[in-house]
């Protein structure tokens, strides 16, 4: 606004010259400038000076004072959105979790090995902490929901070197066409869901071979800057446990799970929250549905948005859900809600949990893991964070002031 007033009195304090308003312009129409001459030349030349160079002051003025308060404002966004941009941050600069949880993948975490009742499966070698990365893989196969899927499948599988192709060949294929497996059967078997730009999921020779559980003691996340699939542990896993993910969402009940898992991959689970007799598991993974639901979104209400992430974070633990990307759901939620109505401080708090358990399910260096630090860090650099500049306030009084100066020269003369 202030840049078109400063245009504007510019334009206007500058007649043009041998202007006749009575005379056409070469289109046929009344003279472009025909009101400034007939109006507003007369009054701008009876103005004072001083009044019209206090008028181009003023709105240069806030001109600058807005572009700077522009600038400050986007600084400071930039500090938390775009820390998945630069290098990790050296030693001691981690939100909230201990130096030696920062490991790097370890090739002799598991072995693939015969389970029983299983078919193959990964065991753990070694005891591995929570937040280590176990496995972090190239998929062999990138699929994308769509009437050309098989086709791009195909095309993929064809430019695969012989290894590769023996690799992919040899998962399991629930989908069996007259007993014989099928590129289409073993993808449809074995792609796990991801975000990415380009494709709904991806398929991994290693990775497909670690077995479901419904308390899972790892979690995979897809590290979009290296186009990795990687495998974090959950929890502490001791040596000789099995490794395992969630094949199916984690909050259906009981027999909404089985039936999901019968009908995708041929197998009843048995894990220990299938095994149970606990009638409250299905309550309390109905309630965590709904919280998750509510957690998507924040609102100004930092006490609800408190009580929610409390209850969530309970609930996760009392049905043995390790899961670390739900519980950076629930604090990240708690954070936004907090931010909007004010309390900068205890949403800190809430910020450096949500990257604490962000680096356990992403890794130090993930672009989401920076983002959440950058936030804990400075809070007021998150959208939902509430505008304390002075700047733009400045800039408006002076744009105002401008405009009933230059309102005042106008009609007072």
């Amino acid at each position: 606004l202030s840049a078109m007033v400063s245009a504007m009195v510019l334009a206007l304090a500058i007649p043009p010259p041998s202007i006749d308003p009575r005379t056409p312009s070469s289109a046929g129409q009344p003279g472009h400038h025909r009101w400034y001459v007939a109006t507003c030349a007369p009054r701008l030349a009876s103005a004072t000076p001083d009044v019209g160079r206090s008028f181009c002051g003023l709105s240069l003025a806030a001109g600058a004072v807005l572009v700077l308060a522009i600038a400050t404002r986007l600084r400071r966004r930039q500090r938390g959105l775009s820390y998945g941009n630069r290098a990790v941050p050296s030693g001691g600069e981690m939100v909230g979790i201990e130096d030696d949880v920062q490991i790097t993948r370890g090739e002799d975490a598991f072995a693939i090995r015969l389970v029983d009742g299983k078919g193959l499966g990964t065991i753990a070698m070694r005891d591995i902490k929570c937040g280590e990365l176990i496995l972090s893989e190239t998929p062999l196969i990138f699929f994308r929901e769509g009437p050309t899927w098989k086709d791009s499948a195909q095309e993929q599988f064809d430019a695969l070197p012989t290894a590769a192709k023996e690799a992919l060949w040899s998962l399991q294929d629930e989908r069996l066409f007259q007993g014989r497996k099928s590129l289409p059967g073993i993808v449809g078997t074995n792609c796990i869901g991801c975000s990415g730009d380009s494709f709904d999921g991806v398929v991994c020779g290693t990775i497909s071979r670690i077995n479901h559980s419904c308390v899972p003691n790892c979690e995979q996340t897809w590290d979009k800057a290296l186009s990795e699939e990687r495998i974090f542990a959950s929890v502490d896993i001791r040596a000789g446990d099995e490794l395992s993910i969630s094949y199916v969402p984690p909050f259906l009940s009981r027999a909404e799970r089985s039936q999901m898992l019968q009908g995708s991959y041929k197998f009843q689970c048995a894990c220990p929250a299938c095994s149970s007799i606990d009638g409250a598991s299905d309550e309390r993974r109905a309630r965590l549905r709904e919280l998750v639901q509510e957690t998507s979104t924040s609102g100004p209400d930092g006490v609800r948005g408190t009580e929610a992430a409390s209850e969530m974070m309970s609930l996760l633990g009392q049905e043995g859900l390790n899961t670390q990307g739900y519980r950076v759901q629930a604090c990240y939620h708690a954070f936004q809600c907090l931010l909007r109505a004010g309390s900068v401080e205890e949403a800190r708090s809430w910020g450096e949990e949500a990257a604490s358990h962000c680096i356990l399910c992403r890794g130090v260096g993930h672009g989401e893991t920076l983002m959440m630090q950058g936030f804990a860090r400075d809070p007021q650099s998150h959208p939902a964070a509430p505008s304390t500049d002075v700047l733009p306030t400045v800039a408006f009084v002076l744009g105002s002031s401008a405009m009933v100066a230059g309102a005042y020269v106008f009609l007072s003369r």
